[in-house]
């Protein structure tokens, strides 16, 4: 992959931020992706995400579209998912989940 850090400490600067694309970049830690609050479509496969599902995700009440294809997501999915009411399509193919 083509490994990037990136730090999404000033990302709700981007009020209009309603797609993100961060396939394929070795993308480890979503902190501060919650501050994204308008974001609608969230695409996180083949990263190194690892543990379980970011708590972060659960503070994007706005997503519609999550992919977390192909990481190293392990646990359940919990109950916070329901947070996530405007979600439609959710892809956690190829982790742990159980």
């Amino acid at each position: 992959g083509n490994q990037i850090s990136i730090k999404f400490d000033e990302v709700e600067i981007a009020d209009n931020l309603l797609y993100l694309w961060l396939d394929d970049v070795d993308l480890s830690s979503l902190n501060g992706i919650a501050k994204a609050k308008n974001l609608q479509h969230l695409h996180l496969s083949n990263n190194a995400l690892k543990g379980t599902l970011p708590k972060e995700l659960f503070k994007l009440t706005k997503l519609t579209y999550l992919n977390l294809d192909n990481n190293m997501i392990t646990g359940r999915i919990p109950n916070d998912i329901s947070r996530l009411s405007n979600l439609v399509d959710l892809y956690i193919n190829s982790n742990k989940i159980s």
